[in-house]
């Protein structure tokens, strides 16, 4: 049954008591009393403890209906955060100022938290607490926000008003948790005093009733609930009145004074709305109402008189404690939306980023453009890049940049490596949780080896390296509605094969907010449409061939090609095939364009001749999907030689419609130098010419 800081204790109580009255059958429905009805039993947290007694207090006719109230942590006679939630001082009210981009914490203060009857009827009671006279707003220093008056002079009425203790009430307090436990008038303004004697938010001298049995739990005020303990002992109490889970008797270990309370930094380390993450949004309320603890598998023993051990009656929970325990987490969304330590992108050598690493890209303002244009990323197989993210306009901690390699190379021993790796470098750096999609831009049709192989090489790594089994969650990130469908009919099958039987694996769905629009200033460079890349490259002869002499003559007489061809983000294809070709008929090709025949006219032949030699229709095919399109070709020496800019597919010029440019793939570059200003001008000032492979007669011009 939930209470409501907005409603007065008195409303919520009889809310409370008409439902009791439902549920026993107390009282028909003309009012009549009944013959005795069934009774129940009231666990109540927080101020649920207010309503709970408030509701008895209006069932004074029909005590029987309850015949038990477990309180935990119940603020019986008030507390002080309520003092500071109305000046604008408390945590929450920081926190909720953190996400609101237009009040802050005062202004909330005025707007809201003052408005609340609820927060007000928990303020200090008289009887406990008379340093400073809280119910005249005049005691109130004009510092900061002072309560409505309309709502202050009301409170005292219900808090007399609440069912004094019984003997069938109970309560449960947190203790030895620094708590404020008294204030007074300081300079003009509210002073605050912390000692261990409370649960955080409610001191344990305003928790407790007369007439009514007392168990302490060392225990947070917001987390009484989900303590095992203290459920246990609830259980307890519930069915003998008695628990042995919890001590009757509590006395701080340390009697050391009372300690002025000094406001925390700006929550969220200073972050405000979107750059917060939705796990610290879940922590918003930490004070009060903690989200449920993660629950470990344990087994109790029973020391017998003789001295020796044996299992105790209660259920024992068995958990496989030397195997990890992993949640793989499909969510399907804008991976920049995910809730995690890290996110991990790939790389391949050579190619700009796109898809993932693009939208992250945008998001952080091009710098993962800048950092790949000046090499900063190499990209090498298994090579580790974190970037620091700090959470801006996205929600993850880090960006880790994962090398692939030459995309022509891609397969499931790389992705294995690459994956171990990552997993390796994460547990290393102390992160428990991180996010990724599916490296290497397989097609659907690949989908299933690539998952097999990446899921293999994390678990490789986290086997290994996370000794402390710190590592607890992967989260695999898909956008496109179907693929995120077959990603998790996949892992939901991956998770029954032998590559799982030394893990314990839970799998779940996730589906991702949608992201926020940036504004036009803050968003990274765009490049219009993704290119297509083509990589070609000589295949070296790996054997000799027995036929002799002869035959080995006509055969270095051979070049074999090696084509690969990586589509757009939204193809996810990576396609490889290779053609031989003889040398002398390339040669005698390229020599067409120095003949003086050779013309625009014939230039759409000489590009179809060209394509038919060099590229095996496998790469041609994939080609002609993708017209819309830029081309980059990434070629070695061997492949410089030749002008793709006339390459022509049954009519189609990728250099004509939309662009084509050339990359020499070399080895162990250094990073790019130049000086920014020169960089953003409209003219190149200067050209440098250099000649790589030996056969451009005009650069030393």
């Amino acid at each position: 049954h939930p209470f409501d800081w907005r409603q007065s204790i008195d409303i919520l109580g009889r809310q409370l008591a008409d439902r009791i009255r439902n549920e026993t059958g107390a009282e028909d429905r003309s009012g009549r009393t009944r013959s005795r009805g069934r009774s129940l039993c009231l666990v109540a947290h927080s101020m649920g403890g207010l309503v709970a007694r408030s509701a008895l207090s209006q069932l004074s006719d029909q005590a029987d209906a309850v015949s038990r109230l477990v309180m935990l942590g119940t603020p019986n006679h008030g507390s002080f955060a309520p003092v500071q939630a109305l000046r604008a001082e408390y945590p929450i009210v920081q926190k909720v100022a953190a996400l609101d981009l237009v009040h802050d914490a005062e202004e909330l203060a005025k707007l809201v938290f003052s408005t609340l009857p609820g927060l007000y009827q928990m303020l200090p009671f008289a009887e406990k607490f008379s340093a400073v006279d809280l119910y005249k707003v005049p005691n109130w220093p004009a510092t900061k926000p002072r309560p409505q008056a309309a709502i202050l002079n009301a409170v005292q009425a219900v808090q007399k008003s609440l069912a004094p203790g019984d003997d069938r009430m109970t309560l449960i307090a947190g203790v030895d948790q620094e708590t404020i436990t008294n204030m007074r008038v300081r300079d003009g303004d509210f002073e605050y005093l912390t000692s261990r004697v409370g649960d955080g938010t409610v001191p344990l001298e305003f928790a407790k009733l007369d007439n009514v049995h007392t168990w302490y739990a060392e225990e947070s005020h917001g987390s009484l609930p989900n303590n095992r303990e203290v459920i246990r002992a609830t259980i307890d109490i519930l069915q003998t009145g008695r628990t042995s889970e919890l001590a009757d008797t509590w006395s701080p270990e340390h009697r050391a004074g009372e300690r002025k309370w000094e406001p925390a930094a700006a929550p969220f380390d200073g972050r405000t709305g979107n750059e917060v993450s939705l796990r610290e949004m879940r922590q918003l309320l930490n004070e009060v109402a903690a989200p449920m603890k993660p629950v470990t598998a344990v087994s109790r023993v029973v020391r017998t008189e003789a001295g020796t051990s044996e299992l105790s009656k209660e259920p024992i929970v068995v958990g496989r404690q030397r195997q990890h325990r992993i949640d793989l987490v499909v969510a399907r969304g804008d991976v920049t939306q995910v809730d995690t330590r890290a996110v991990v992108l790939g790389l391949f050598n050579d190619v700009a980023p796109s898809g993932a690493a693009s939208a992250f890209d945008r998001r952080l303002g091009g710098v993962i453009t800048e950092f790949t244009e000046r090499r900063m990323f190499s990209g090498n197989v298994g090579e580790i890049f974190v970037m620091p993210a700090a959470r801006r306009q996205v929600r993850t901690e880090m960006v880790v940049f994962a090398g692939l390699g030459s995309f022509d190379s891609i397969d499931g021993d790389v992705l294995r490596l690459v994956s171990e790796n990552v997993a390796r470098t994460l547990i290393s750096t102390g992160v428990n949780e991180f996010a990724t999609v599916l490296l290497g831009g397989s097609s659907t049709a690949g989908l299933r080896d690539s998952l097999a192989s990446m899921v293999d090489g994390f678990l490789t790594g986290i086997k290994d390296a996370d000794t402390g089994r710190r590592m607890r969650s992967i989260t695999l990130c898909e956008h496109d509605p179907e693929r995120y469908e077959v990603l998790r009919r996949e892992l939901l099958h991956l998770a029954t094969t032998p590559l799982m039987d030394e893990v314990e694996i839970t799998v779940e769905s996730l589906l991702l907010p949608p992201a926020a629009a940036l504004p036009e200033s803050q968003r990274g460079p765009t490049c219009g449409a993704e290119p297509c890349y083509l990589f070609v490259h000589r295949q070296a002869a790996t054997f000799a061939d027995p036929r002799g002499s002869e035959a080995r003559d006509q055969a270095e007489e051979m070049l074999t090609l090696q084509s690969s061809v990586l589509t757009p983000t939204g193809k996810a294809t990576v396609v490889t095939d290779s053609q031989q070709i003889d040398k002398v008929a390339l040669r005698r090709h390229l020599e067409r364009i120095e003949m003086s025949d050779f013309t625009q006219d014939t230039i759409e032949n000489f590009g179809y001749e060209l394509a038919e030699m060099l590229l095996p229709s496998s790469i041609k095919a994939v080609l002609k999907t993708v017209q819309d399109s830029p081309l980059v070709v990434i070629h070695d020496a061997e492949a410089s030689r030749i002008p793709w800019e006339t390459l022509c597919i049954d009519g189609w010029f990728p250099a004509a419609r939309q662009g084509l440019s050339r990359k020499y793939a070399a080895e162990n570059l250094s990073v790019a130098k130049w000086i920014e200003n020169r960089r953003m001008e409209e003219k190149l000032s200067i050209l440098v010419a250099v000649n790589p492979t030996g056969d451009l007669t005009g650069d030393q011009e």
